[in-house]
């Protein structure tokens, strides 16, 4: 599969190697949006794949779930791994192959909980993060 991340926006920056592999090698990641007012929501602590180049997050139980909603809706928020902390975009991923992004979730995520693993690999409510230069 392609990478398909490409600066999209004014902003949008590409992953370092560095960031890559430190989010390739973090077990949970915590996820929050950007409100309107800068403030963050409360987030969520979820897993995160890495294919190619792009980072993708996805909500286990689908659309609908709050973090997901607000991360779509906002389009804007922070990305916290083992490594670090990154401004992102979310962004919907349209045009990715799903079984590849399957695939990475259960090849990372083999020793987790299988309901959990199956949950997540087998999502289709996915969000490639972007990482974005840190506003001022």
């Amino acid at each position: 599969m392609p990478a398909t991340n490409q600066t999209k926006l004014p902003g949008e920056r590409p992953w370092t190697a560095d960031e890559l592999e430190q989010i390739q090698s973090t077990g949970e990641v915590h996820v929050s949006s950007r409100r309107d007012d800068g403030s963050y929501t409360r987030g969520q602590t979820i897993w995160a794949v890495v294919v190619g180049a792009s980072v993708f997050v996805r909500s286990t139980d689908g659309p609908d779930k709050p973090w997901f909603r607000a991360a779509r809706a906002h389009g804007a928020g922070r990305f916290r791994y083992s490594g670090g902390e990154v401004a992102v975009a979310f962004h919907d991923a349209p045009d990715i192959d799903e079984n590849v992004i399957e695939q990475a979730y259960r090849a990372k995520y083999h020793g987790s909980r299988q309901r959990s693993i199956d949950r997540a690999g087998s999502s289709r409510a996915t969000l490639e993060l972007v990482p974005v230069f840190a506003r001022d």
